[in-house]
């Protein structure tokens, strides 16, 4: 079982096949808009969260009809999915990269097309700022996500929304960054290495709102 889905980039050429995912799970699944992130060597990556764990086998059929309906133009070799067979779990957020020195990160799906030349940002993100993003994602139902499936699973699918700009993002489902640190504290199917980052997030926003009062 998994609560979280993600599709890789490898190369930030592809950054228009990026934002036409990021449409076509919007407008034609009719999902919640996910997470982007940019690597701190090249490429990006798509989140999905869901709000129940799912079988692992349901979320790869899921991830395979994302790859068909929406990755075709792709190569095969340039994309990531998780969870795979292969069991590898992404990196955690944000992370510097030992090579080029620039920082992963999640960043706001209209930055995107910023990334192409030279991917990650030069320096660390500001966590309070990664929070606030994260705390504006929604996490699909299992309603929404059993819908989705069988929709990426029959044989014709809706038409797609063509790459390039993205689509705004809708409200999230915290009302403060505060309150999303502390369900990251207290999921328990958080790796405890994002747990403890998220107590070092929140203790940070805490400590500057009592230092502003």
């Amino acid at each position: 079982m998994a609560r979280v889905m993600v599709v890789s980039f490898a190369r930030a050429a592809d950054w228009p096949a990026v934002a036409g995912l990021y449409g076509n799970i919007q407008e034609v699944l009719g999902l919640p808009a996910p997470a982007i992130s940019v690597s701190g060597e090249a490429g990006y990556a798509l989140w999905l969260a869901l709000a129940e764990p799912q079988p692992v086998a349901q979320l790869q059929v899921f991830l395979a009809g994302l790859k068909r309906v929406f990755l075709a133009d792709v190569p095969e070799q340039f994309l990531g999915f998780h969870p795979d067979a292969a069991k590898i779990t992404p990196a955690p957020l944000p992370l510097q990269h030992p090579l080029t020195g620039r920082w992963s990160a999640f960043i706001d799906p209209g930055m995107g097309s910023m990334f192409v030349e030279e991917s990650g940002l030069e320096m660390a993100p500001n966590p309070l700022r990664q929070a606030e993003m994260l705390a504006g994602i929604k996490c699909m139902t299992t309603a929404d996500f059993q819908r989705a499936l069988t929709t990426l699973t029959a044989e014709k699918v809706p038409a797609c929304v063509s790459g390039g700009d993205v689509p705004a993002a809708p409200g999230g489902g915290f009302p403060d960054p505060a309150s999303f640190l502390m369900a990251v504290m207290n999921d328990p199917a958080v790796s405890m290495e994002n747990r403890i980052r998220a107590a070092a997030s929140l203790l940070a926003h805490t400590g500057a709102a009592r230092h502003g009062s």
